[in-house]
């Protein structure tokens, strides 16, 4: 079985904003510098996050851990108009991180099951939700490393290379990653006949669904 599945469109459009308007952060401070930085880089931190966990309650703090971290460091970063890819790492790694815990506790059985379960909208697709939460309990049974590569891939539909900028690693080790994943992710999926008739129909994965 050799399928892979379909990349969603590319949930991190939009290009970074003119190196002078970026640039003008760093004159801030204090809680304007929050509110700014948030304002221009909080879609993007917030789908990357979306992507990486799926729905999850956990998120909204995720995003908040993801910013307090930035703030400590920003005057650190030497390439202030490398501010978008920088937050983007720093929400990759402090998910990778956050993946790694829970893990640990699982292992340790001091954790419960994984209650993804949000509250409906009215006219919600339900059964599209249901389907994407087993897609994302699928993934969730791949390493940490793998299965960033694999949502960046899949999910947001990001190149290789940028993946590859993102993790701290070859493009190499990523397309590794993500074979790896690939197949794990397949072997899992044949548990699920609704899963697999989704990806051999090629039907495109949304992390917002």
């Amino acid at each position: 079985m050799n399928r892979s599945p379909t990349p969603a469109p590319n949930s991190a459009s939009g290009d970074p904003l003119p190196q002078g308007e970026d640039a003008a952060v760093f004159e801030l401070e204090g809680a304007e510098l929050a509110a700014v930085l948030y304002d221009r880089h909080g879609a993007d931190v917030n789908r990357v996050v979306r992507s990486l966990l799926g729905p999850d309650p956990d998120h909204d703090d995720i995003v908040q851990r993801v910013f307090s971290v930035a703030l400590e460091k920003l005057d650190g970063l030497r390439e202030r108009s490398a501010l978008r890819p920088w937050l983007v790492a720093i929400a990759a790694n402090t998910t990778r991180d956050e993946l790694r815990r829970r893990r640990r506790w699982r292992w340790l059985n001091l954790t419960g099951s994984d209650d993804t379960t949000e509250a409906a909208a009215p006219g919600e697709d339900l059964e599209g939700r249901a389907l994407l939460r087993r897609f994302y309990a699928t993934v969730h049974g791949l390493p940490p490393d793998d299965r960033i590569v694999f949502l960046f891939r899949y999910v947001d539909e990001r190149p290789l290379a940028e993946i590859a900028g993102i993790c701290g690693c070859s493009v190499a080790t990523v397309k590794r990653r993500l074979r790896r994943a690939n197949d794990r992710f397949l072997r899992r999926a044949q548990r699920d006949p609704a899963l697999l008739d989704r990806i051999e129909r090629g039907t495109r994965w949304e992390a917002s669904t």
